[in-house]
């Protein structure tokens, strides 16, 4: 059995340069002061072959074809990887949304009576601290934007973790912007400056905040 050449990408892209090009002289490929060196070590491992007087023209051997051939299968084959999973982690987020929400919807048990006061209003500097002690746990955000906003923008619905909130104080405009996170694909910033009011249910286990005639709400999975 051939053992195969071990080489790094550099050499491989100028294997597979000289594949798609046969018959190229080396500066038609890049820098000669490194090309050269590299289709030499090309060459010592078999997969290429000088041609004429200097400046050679360059081709590949039977046996280079075949390593350039092979190394872009590998190639489209880790491509090919990487988009099934990435559209395996859609699908997965998408069920976990769908079944977040059905277990939103799930009929629960009556009280005997309504809860009094579950509701209670939360200064901006409360909504951080609460915001600040949930990262890691596992919710549901929604925005509602206000539709006259231009250019208009897209509500977002997300379901996953809350990785990290970021704080930022602009004293010299009077602004305290928190920025939350969820699993690094949703983001929402959160403005003192347009900080109308937010609520929090106890009960619900529920953030509600509206500022500049947005409303988001977090929901926590408990």
């Amino acid at each position: 059995m051939t053992q195969r050449p071990i080489l790094g990408d550099p050499y491989m892209s100028v294997l597979a340069a000289v594949v798609r090009r046969p018959g190229a002289r080396a500066a038609d490929h890049g820098p000669p002061r490194m090309i050269g060196a590299r289709l030499r070590r090309l060459r010592q491992a078999g997969l290429v072959r000088p041609e004429g007087l200097s400046p050679a023209r360059w081709y590949p051997t039977p046996a280079g074809t075949r390593e350039a051939k092979h190394r872009h299968l590998q190639h489209l084959r880790l491509r090919a990887r990487q988009r099934r999973l990435q559209v395996l982690a859609l699908i997965r987020r998408a069920e976990a949304l769908f079944e977040f929400a059905d277990a939103m919807l799930a009929p629960g048990a009556l009280a005997l009576s309504s809860p009094q006061g579950r509701q209670q209003r939360v200064t901006f500097g409360e909504l951080v601290a609460l915001l600040g002690g949930a990262v890691g746990r596992e919710v549901l955000v929604s925005t509602d934007p206000p539709k006259t906003t231009w250019p208009p923008v897209s509500p977002i619905t997300a379901v996953g973790t809350i990785n990290f909130i970021e704080q930022e104080r602009e004293r010299d405009v009077g602004d305290w912007r928190v920025n939350l996170s969820v699993d690094d694909c949703a983001f929402v910033e959160f403005s003192r400056r347009r900080f109308e009011r937010a609520t929090f249910d106890a009960l619900m286990d529920e953030l509600h905040i509206y500022q500049a005639g947005q409303t988001t709400v977090v929901c926590f999975h408990c």
